[in-house]
C-alpha cells in the first residue's frame, strides 16, 4: 500500500506502520484469490465519445466502459434512437452491438438512420419475455468469455441495448393471464427479476468490455395536495442499485426547414443525469437531432445525426443546455480559455483561439470539430468543467460529416410537443 500524502502539500501523513503492514497483508491475499479465482478488477477505460459537450453530461472524458446505464423518459422523446447513437460509438471502436427489442414495435428504418443503413455489427433480437432478453444477453457473454478468456485484451467494446426494461412481463404471469384469459393486479415481479438479474449480470461482467443500457419510461405526476412534480420509472428502486448513471431524456419542439431546396426536420433533445455514480450528476445538455431523407438506389432512406459538436459550440458561447447555476459559475470560466463569439446575422460563430477570425465564421458544426482537434485546449476545459480524465479504448474518431452545414436555411414549424421541463426552450 503506497503512503498516503496530503492532497496539496504532498506531505507524508503519519501512519501506524504495524497497522498499514497489516492491512497491505491482507489487500495482496485478496488479490490473489481473486486472481485464482478469475475475478478481474473492474475496468478504468472509457470508450472515445463525439465531443465535450457529451464529456460534460458524463463528467468523463469517455464513457465508462464495464458498467449499466439507464435512459429514461416519456414516450416519444428519441430514447431509442439515443440508445442506437451509443450503438454507434461502440460500432466505430470496431466493437458490436447486441439490441433485445421487448415492446415488439420495431423501428429498424430509425437504428439504421442513426447507425448506418449498411450496418452489419448490430444484431437485434425481438424477445417475448422478460427471460428472453435476460438469457439472450447472457448467452452472448458466455460464448464471448469463451472465446476471448485468454486473450482479453484483443476484445473491443461490446453494448447490450434493452428496448425496453418493462416492455414484456415475466413467462410466469404471461402463462396465468393467457389461461384465465384476463390480467390482473399482481405484485412487482418483473422488477424484482430484472433487479437481481443485473447483480448477477455485474459480477460476471466484471473486468470485461461491456455496456449495459436499459431503457424505460418515465411517468410524471403532480402532488394534489403540495402541487408539486414527482417522476418515477416502472420497476422503482429494483431497477437503480446496480445502473452508474441515469440519463433523463426529453424533447422540446421539432421543426421544418431547407438547406439547399432539401427539407429536414430539427428537435432539441434534453439531457440530464440523475444519477451519476462516476462524476457530479445533474449535470443538463442540449443536443439537436436532425434528420432528412435521401434517395438512394431508388428507395428514400432517412438519415438521423445527433450534432454533438454543434451542441459544445452553443453551450461553450452562451450557456445553452446549461442550468441557470452551472451557467453562471462556469461560463465566466470558459470565456477566458475559448471565448466563442458569433456573427449578428445568420448562424456563423469564430473564435480567435481557435484560427477562426469574425470574417472567416463558420457553422457550429465544423467549429465543434476543429475544437475537438485541440488537445490541449480540451485539456484547459476539462480542468474549468471539472471533467474526470479516463484512459481511453483507442482514439477512434467519432465525427460525422454535416451534408447540411453551411446552407441556407428556411424556418417553418410544423410540430410542437411539450418537453419534459419548460427549460428545454431556454
Amino acid at each position: 500500500m503506497k503512503q498516503p500524502r496530503h492532497k496539496r502539500s504532498d506531505r507524508p501523513i503519519p501512519v501506524d506502520d504495524v497497522l498499514l503492514s497489516v492491512v497491505s497483508a491482507v489487500a495482496d491475499r485478496h488479490a490473489r484469490e481473486d486472481q485464482l479465482a478469475g475475478s478481474p478488477p473492474s475496468l478504468e477505460v472509457g470508450l472515445p465519445v463525439p465531443s465535450l459537450a457529451v464529456r460534460y453530461l458524463l463528467q468523463n472524458s469517455g464513457l465508462p466502459l464495464g458498467l449499466v446505464y439507464h435512459l429514461v423518459g416519456p414516450p416519444a422523446v428519441f430514447k431509442s434512437t439515443l440508445l442506437a447513437e451509443m450503438i454507434r460509438w461502440h460500432i466505430a471502436c470496431g466493437g458490436v452491438g447486441i439490441l433485445c427489442e421487448t415492446e415488439t414495435k420495431p423501428t429498424p428504418e430509425l437504428r439504421k438512420s442513426v447507425i448506418g443503413w449498411e450496418d452489419k455489427r448490430t444484431i437485434v433480437r425481438e424477445c417475448t419475455s422478460v427471460e428472453g432478453w435476460q438469457k439472450t444477453i447472457t448467452d452472448y457473454i458466455k460464448a464471448i468469455q469463451k472465446e476471448y478468456s485468454d486473450r482479453k485484451e484483443e476484445l473491443k467494446p461490446i453494448i447490450f441495448g434493452i428496448d425496453s426494461y418493462m416492455g414484456k412481463m415475466p413467462q410466469r404471469l404471461q402463462e396465468k393471464f393467457a389461461r384465465q384469459g384476463y390480467a390482473e393486479k399482481h405484485f412487482g415481479e418483473a422488477a424484482q427479476i430484472i433487479g437481481d438479474w443485473l447483480s448477477v449480470y455485474t459480477a460476471l461482467t466484471k473486468g470485461w468490455p461491456f455496456t449495459l443500457v436499459g431503457v424505460n419510461h418515465l411517468k410524471k405526476s403532480i402532488d394534489p395536495v403540495t402541487g408539486l412534480i414527482s417522476y418515477r420509472t416502472p420497476g422503482g428502486q429494483f431497477l437503480q442499485h446496480q445502473n452508474v448513471t441515469e440519463i433523463r431524456v426529453a424533447r422540446s419542439k421539432t421543426e421544418r426547414k431547407e438547406a439547399d431546396g432539401v427539407p429536414y426536420y430539427e428537435t432539441v433533445i434534453q439531457l440530464q443525469t440523475t444519477k451519476n455514480s462516476r462524476g457530479a450528476q445533474d449535470k443538463r445538455i442540449f443536443v439537436t437531432l436532425r434528420q432528412w431523407r435521401e434517395i438512394k438506389d431508388n428507395q428514400s432512406r432517412l438519415y438521423s445525426s445527433f450534432e454533438w459538436w454543434e451542441s459544445t459550440v452553443r453551450m461553450l458561447h452562451d450557456g445553452w443546455g446549461l442550468t441557470n447555476s452551472e451557467r453562471e459559475i462556469l461560463l465566466p470560466k470558459v470565456k477566458k480559455i475559448l471565448d466563442i463569439q458569433k456573427r449578428s446575422r445568420g448562424d456563423l460563430f469564430w473564435c480567435d483561439r481557435l484560427n477562426i477570425g469574425r470574417e472567416d465564421a463558420i457553422q457550429p458544426h465544423e467549429l465543434g470539430m476543429i475544437l475537438e482537434q485541440q488537445e490541449d485546449l480540451l485539456q484547459e476545459l476539462y480542468k474549468v468543467l471539472e471533467i474526470t480524465q479516463l484512459q481511453l479504448f483507442g482514439q477512434t474518431q467519432l465525427h460525422t460529416e454535416s451534408r447540411l452545414a453551411g446552407a441556407k436555411q428556411e424556418d417553418d414549424v410544423v410540430e410542437i410537443e411539450e418537453g419534459l421541463d419548460d427549460t428545454v426552450s431556454e
